[in-house]
Parts: C-alpha cells; structure tokens; sequence
C-alpha cells in the first residue's frame, strides 16, 4: 500500500529531474544512483559508491547550485 505522501504522485527519471533543475536556473554537477541492493543483500552495499554511474539504482540524487 503507498503512503498519503505518494498519492497522486509520478515518478521522475534522473534525467528528467536534472532537466527540471536546469531550467530552474541550477547548475548541476552531480548526478547518481544509489541504493542497489536490498536490505537482505545488504554485504554487497560497499559497492554502491563505485556503482553510482549505472543507471540501475533504486534512487538517484541530482545535485547542483542555483546560478546567481
């Protein structure tokens, strides 16, 4: 079952997001996946940090600077 908070909601792909932050006037630098694996595979989690270029990750992070 979703949460209230997922109501109504649509899911963005990072591209997309970083897209909607550039026209926002950000200047991104930052783009990756993270959390590839599932709490019962969780010993394979030291891998992550070298995974973040796959576009596989079960989130992402866009991260940038507002352009001033």
């Amino acid at each position: 079952k979703l949460s209230i908070l997922d109501e109504n909601t649509s899911l963005l792909r990072a591209g997309e997001s970083c897209r909607l932050l550039r026209e926002a006037g950000v200047d991104v630098f930052q783009k990756r996946y993270i959390v590839f694996f599932p709490k019962f595979l969780k010993m394979f989690r030291f891998a992550e940090p070298m995974a973040g270029w796959i576009p596989m990750g079960a989130q992402y992070l866009c991260v940038g600077k507002l352009k001033r």
